[in-house]
């Protein structure tokens, strides 16, 4: 059940994306896919500007900050498509066209998450700009 009109409007949004994606092309769902990869990733500049202050000083709201930065927006979307009712069947169909694109065009960058590399290059391990190596989870679909 939603709590506000926010979660409302998101859980209404979510439903409008899962009805819509069935019907649209190819390279709109490909281009849907690729979005999800990259433009809902952690900013790895966000992550760094907000680690530098928790790593001097470990403070509790140090600590939120930087690990809200260090969430991907996706890590939100995704299971708030999940959320619709009835969403199993058009997210099982979503991964499978996921999967199959992601065979076709094994050089976009959502291919690296699906062959088990992390960063946008393709290597395992990619390293931020503080100098640590992370690995961004992969979108659940």
């Amino acid at each position: 059940m939603a709590g506000s009109a926010g979660e409302t409007t998101g859980l209404s949004l979510a439903e409008v994306i899962l009805l819509g994606f069935e019907g649209i092309k190819e390279a709109d769902k490909l281009a849907f896919f690729n979005y999800i990869a990259t433009s809902m990733n952690i900013d790895s500049q966000a992550v760094c500007t907000a680690f530098d202050p928790y790593e001097r000083e470990p403070t509790k709201d140090r600590y939120r900050r930087y690990m809200a930065v260090s969430e991907p927006r996706r890590q939100e979307f995704i299971p708030r498509l999940n959320q619709v009712p009835g969403a199993t069947g058009p997210q099982a169909a979503k991964r499978s066209d996921l999967l199959r694109l992601a065979a076709m065009y094994r050089r976009c960058r959502l291919w690296t998450w699906i062959s088990g590399t992390c960063s946008p290059r393709g290597a395992t391990g990619a390293t931020l700009c503080c100098g640590r190596s992370i690995c961004s989870a992969p979108p659940t679909f």
